[in-house]
């Protein structure tokens, strides 16, 4: 995207997001019809399909209309042409009873993401079904009653958007309404829309097609609807370009649920974050690049630095420092005149940081300024904000982090003008947090208010309480995700509890993890930019916070939720704290085991009838069979039984984790 900004051009190589929330314009000429309202031009009817040889299709009125061509045969008329991600339109006005659907990706078979479209007693519209794919793909939050105007709730973690009451009024029968569909990426991430509003929003965690498939409708087959139909018009798709390799998708933002980030589409975001805080002061444009290309190999996702950087806490220089070009960032060590010369060395590094896949998490200024010196009053804390918020509003990859290792009870007001200055720039495009000093997190003075998009929480010398201090954010009201955003440091010298070796650091990030939260690693002598600084980026530490990252990332970590009752025996405390995660269909758990230890666990917790469970290695990655179980669930029995198993930590690994997989 090319826009002016500050009376200057800034330039990244992504494409402007499109709002989620409202329905395409007909005008848009992105969107591009693929049926010419005369003709089946472009469609063919598949007979290859489970549900008939096809059915009916015809064009009648400007429409596609489907019917059963004999009683029970269906299938799908398919368009010629396939696409790989892309979002479709159109109007719907089906007799209520046949079953329909949109295909996303379908193959000649009919195998393909379905965007529902049962229209009948007990049905739904605009779930998500796998249809004829492996796996239980099922999500949905409504199901039609005995009438076409009345619905009631299903009880699923995907939220119904409009009250079943107001149903009648949100969706008219006999009249056309309109569906809109999205499908991104491979394992694909998919959002549905009925009449402007978002419906649905669901991540598959496996590739179960291929990549690119046709568009289809579908008359489904059995029972017998030859005298009712279906009909479609305005089918119009826009193709999405991928965005350039490993460029972020962004901004992120906050899941509708309040727990988790997404990216500019949807996708789920996993915040794995890195401490770099003299990054946009004392890197220089090189150094900065071989950082930033070292941790994203490593899976790393956000990058927190300063931008008015003085030294850390405790050595800071009365202003803050000029750059490596000589630039300071105010002119006149005044806030209200920031310099352009220093913020082009750091548009530099946040376009780097995008082609990286990085995002970075920008704070404005260290604290100091605010409580110590007295550089920034509430005045200059909004002028500030808002020529920063305007300055990087359409970079795709930047979070605003306010604070700077300080608390903030007394200047209250500098902080909160400093975030309303920040939004007032940007128009809300990009999350905003707040970084306290030790021991304190976000929520203790901003958790209600509305510019805190989630909270932030530093431990630092207190890396015990991790786990304690994440569960206790991820249970406020309005819920926010949570970062931990300064933990104890690897090989840092000043800790009580000490030393920050590798194993603490695996300890803190599995714990911010099974709590619910998300993790910033760091390193010292990195940070401090000590003699050797740029040769420490491959320690021990970094390669095994990356390797939790993979770990988690290869489940559906989203759908998953803390909880210490998987544990019967062993659970352990404080530095040895077992913890455990479990998945909301209960189909799988992990427990991460802090120490060479004995446990026991609860299988009937995993709702199969049998469950396989796997030693992973927190440094390694390898995996060794544990053995599969009876969980006393599905025992032909009123009440299953309390099925629970001792496991005993693998020999020679200091921690370890445990993945429960329900098994057919």
């Amino acid at each position: 995207m090319k826009a002016i900004v500050a009376g200057r051009s800034f330039v990244f190589a992504a494409v402007a997001a499109t709002s989620l929330h409202a329905a395409p314009p007909r005008a848009d000429p992105s969107f591009v019809p693929i049926f010419d309202g005369n003709t089946l031009a472009g469609w063919h009817v598949s007979d290859k399909t489970g549900h008939g040889s096809g059915g009916r299709w015809v064009v009648e009125n400007g429409a596609i209309v489907g019917s059963q061509d004999k009683p029970g045969n269906g299938g799908i008329v398919i368009t010629d042409k396939a696409y790989g991600d892309f979002e479709v339109v159109l109007e719907m006005r089906n007799d209520f009873g046949p079953d329909s659907g949109l295909f996303l990706r379908s193959t000649e078979k009919g195998e393909a993401y379905q965007a529902m479209i049962d229209y009948h007693a007990r049905g739904n519209l605009m779930g998500i079904y796998g249809e004829g794919l492996p796996g239980d793909i099922a999500a949905s939050n409504f199901s039609f009653r005995d009438a076409v105007t009345d619905i009631a709730r299903v009880h699923a973690p995907h939220p119904l958007p409009v009250k079943p009451e107001a149903w009648p009024t949100f969706w008219k029968h006999g009249v056309w309404n309109e569906l809109r569909a999205r499908i991104v990426g491979n394992p694909p991430h998919v959002t549905t829309w009925i009449n402007g509003t978002k419906w649905i929003e669901w991540t598959d965690t496996a590739r179960r097609l291929g990549d690119k498939g046709g568009i289809a409708l579908q008359v489904h087959g059995g029972g017998d609807f030859t005298k009712q139909f279906v009909r479609y018009r305005n089918v119009r798709v826009k193709q999405l370009a991928p965005p350039p390799a490993g460029a972020v998708k962004g901004p992120i933002r906050v899941s509708g649920d309040g727990r988790h980030f997404l990216d500019r589409d949807g996708r789920p975001f996993f915040w794995l974050g890195d401490t770099a805080w003299p990054l946009f002061a004392q890197y220089t444009k090189d150094q900065a690049e071989a950082y930033f290309a070292n941790r994203s190999r490593k899976g790393f996702t956000v990058i927190q630095g300063v931008l008015a950087w003085g030294l850390g806490s405790g050595f800071e220089n009365k202003t803050p420092l000029a750059n490596a070009n000589g630039d300071k960032p105010w002119l006149n060590d005044d806030p209200r005149t920031p310099n352009d010369a220093y913020f082009r060395h750091v548009d530099a590094l946040v376009e780097s940081a995008h082609a990286q896949g990085l995002v970075l998490a920008m704070l404005p200024t260290w604290g100091y300024y605010v409580n110590d010196v007295a550089a920034i009053d509430a005045a200059k804390a909004r002028a500030y904000g808002r020529w920063l918020g305007a300055r990087y509003k359409n970079a795709p990859n930047v979070v605003w982090v306010n604070g700077g290792d300080r608390i903030a009870t007394g200047f209250e007001d500098v902080y909160r003008e400093l975030g309303r200055g920040l939004r007032e720039g940007d128009g809300g495009a990009h999350l905003i947090t707040y970084h306290p000093c030790g021991w304190r997190s976000s929520s203790q003075y901003f958790h209600g208010d509305d510019w805190l998009g989630f909270d932030m929480i530093e431990t630092w010398t207190e890396w015990a309480k991790v786990y304690p201090a994440v569960v206790a954010d991820t249970l406020l009201w309005p819920r926010k995700p949570v970062v931990l955003g300064e933990g104890a440091y690897e090989d840092g010298p000043e800790y009580p509890q000490g030393p920050i070796t590798p194993l603490v650091v695996r300890r803190q990030a599995w714990w911010t993890v099974m709590a619910g939260g998300f993790h910033t690693y760091g390193q010292n002598q990195m940070w401090r930019m000590e003699p050797g600084w740029d040769k420490t980026f491959d320690t021990p530490g970094a390669a095994h916070v990356g390797k939790m990252k993979e770990i988690v990332t290869s489940l559906p970590w989203w759908e998953m939720t803390p909880d210490q009752g998987l544990f019967a025996t062993g659970v352990g405390s404080e530095r040895t704290l077992n913890t455990a995660m479990r998945s909301y269909r209960g189909d799988k758990a992990l427990a991460y085991v802090a120490s060479q230890c004995t446990f026991t666990l609860h299988l009937d917790k995993i709702a199969s009838k049998s469950v396989r469970v796997t030693w992973i290695s927190p440094t390694t990655g390898e995996r060794k069979d544990a053995g599969t179980f009876l969980t006393g669930n599905f025992n032909g029995k009123t009440f299953p039984e309390a099925k629970t198993q001792a496991f005993t930590v693998p020999g020679h690994w200091e921690d370890a984790v445990l993945l429960l997989e329900a098994a057919l």
